[in-house]
């Protein structure tokens, strides 16, 4: 499951193994924090937290960022 994810979510500049090992301390998380009282399957918890750990990462330790069309043309107009 967590290999699956990370293929799905990798990108250009981070290994694939790097996504695995975030995404495996997802899952633990995931198996830490399970309810099966709450009607959810623990297969859906488990993705959700799975990705939600490997969006974290990819917003603390990349250097992706998306600047909006608006300042990108700011920016060309100024040179």
């Amino acid at each position: 499951l967590v290999e699956m994810l990370a293929a799905k979510m990798a990108r250009k500049g981070v290994e694939v193994e790097d996504l695995v090992q975030v995404g495996t301390i997802g899952l633990i998380q995931a198996l830490e924090r399970y309810d099966p009282d709450r009607g959810v399957k623990f297969a859906t918890y488990a993705v959700n937290t799975v990705v939600g750990e490997i969006k974290h990462y990819f917003r603390d330790c990349t250097w992706a960022v998306k600047v909006p069309r608006q300042l990108q043309e700011i920016a060309y107009s100024i040179r």
